[in-house]
């Protein structure tokens, strides 16, 4: 990072704009069309805000390219905060309609915009085991692919190392502007 009379300057670099990631939401759509057309019940959870757009876009992808009609809910995770002991669980919000609908024997690709430590996606994914479903699986549009982490996504469309002190963004509209994945440094 710079500084400028003790000011530290962000530096923001554009990875992927709305063109690239559109192709790599089709791969992701390949990707997931290959892992749930031959099961039953496939039911697909987006974790808001972002990684419910993502969902969307993977869903309607779906249905267009592959006539596959996948069930798509969202569902709130609220992380604990930084400083909370470990171990502390996430505070999950499911819309009545999840919460109505029964996920038994259900095959589920809980879907996250960027997949870093694994913490939300984990905690979504535990508390969708619960429910009895047949398989659940992890979908990101990011994966930081970072060694030891606890996670690693079934479905992935980018697999971006980057140093731990880099941080990554994902835009997702409409929660953002517009549609990219950045490097913040």
């Amino acid at each position: 990072m710079g500084e400028t009379g003790g000011d530290i300057i962000e530096r923001r670099l554009k990875l992927y704009d709305v063109e690239r990631l559109d192709l790599v939401l089709d791969w992701m759509a390949a990707q997931s069309f290959a892992m749930l057309a031959e099961v039953s019940r496939p039911v697909m959870i987006g974790i808001a805000p972002r990684g419910a757009s993502v969902a969307a876009r993977l869903q309607q992808r779906l249905e267009a390219r592959y006539g596959l009609a996948v069930s798509r809910y969202e569902i709130w995770a609220e992380r604990p905060a930084d400083d909370a002991p470990s171990g502390a669980p996430l505070k999950i919000l499911e819309p009545d309609a999840l919460a109505a609908r029964d996920l038994t024997g259900c095959n589920v690709l809980v879907v996250d915009a960027l997949l870093a430590r694994g913490r939300t996606l984990s905690g979504v994914m535990e508390h969708v085991r619960k429910r009895r479903v047949a398989s659940v699986n992890a979908c990101v549009l990011v994966d930081r692919c970072a060694p030891g982490a606890r996670l690693r996504a079934a479905v992935a469309g980018l697999c971006l190392e980057f140093p731990a002190s880099v941080r990554l963004e994902a835009h997702i509209p409409p929660h953002d502007k517009d549609f990219g994945v950045w490097r913040i440094s």
